[in-house]
């Protein structure tokens, strides 16, 4: 039993523990040394990450596979609110998050199409202390073929019909 008067619990901080919540102090009057007091928590919570690659899809079919990195995208979490860029083998990393749900996504970029994930972000949740991995984003480059041909050459052009397209091209 503890007696009359006023208290303030603390607790003592653990190396890479992040403290979120803390109890209010309370008052114990004369008369209640048997009584229990609940409702007196505390919250700690460890720094979380996610990390993924962003991929040239060579197949162009949004699997990662065997496709090389792409260096110097953004990449985004929550809207923008935090960015990072792209490392040289396309990798990327977001530290030091509490637990949470967070979207992901990409800042597009000139004569290229989006093929994974083919809902165009990625949303996911983690926990204390967790390393989330595998957050994949995937382009493949439309290219841009300019041509200058002189005056003196005569030109004829023939529609041809390529066969397949992309899951997420327009109709």
């Amino acid at each position: 039993p503890i007696g009359a008067g006023r208290y303030t619990l603390t607790e003592t901080p653990q190396p890479g523990w992040i403290q979120s919540q803390t109890p209010a102090e309370f008052h114990v009057d004369y008369g209640v040394a048997d009584a229990v007091f609940t409702g007196k928590d505390f919250g700690s919570w460890r720094p979380a990450t996610i990390s993924g690659r962003k991929f040239n899809d060579h197949g162009a079919d949004g699997s990662g596979a065997n496709d090389p990195g792409l260096a110097g995208w953004t990449i985004a979490l929550d809207n923008g609110t935090t960015t990072t860029t792209t490392s040289t083998d396309g990798g990327f990393r977001f530290t030091d998050l509490m637990p949470g749900t967070y979207t992901i996504d990409e800042r597009q970029q000139l004569r290229w199409r989006q093929t994974a994930p083919v809902t165009g972000s990625a949303t996911v949740t983690v926990i204390s202390g967790q390393d989330l991995t595998g957050v994949e984003f995937g382009n493949v480059c439309t290219g841009e073929v300019q041509v200058s041909i002189p005056d003196t050459v005569g030109v004829r052009l023939e529609e041809i019909e390529v066969p397949g397209r992309l899951t997420n091209e327009p109709p």
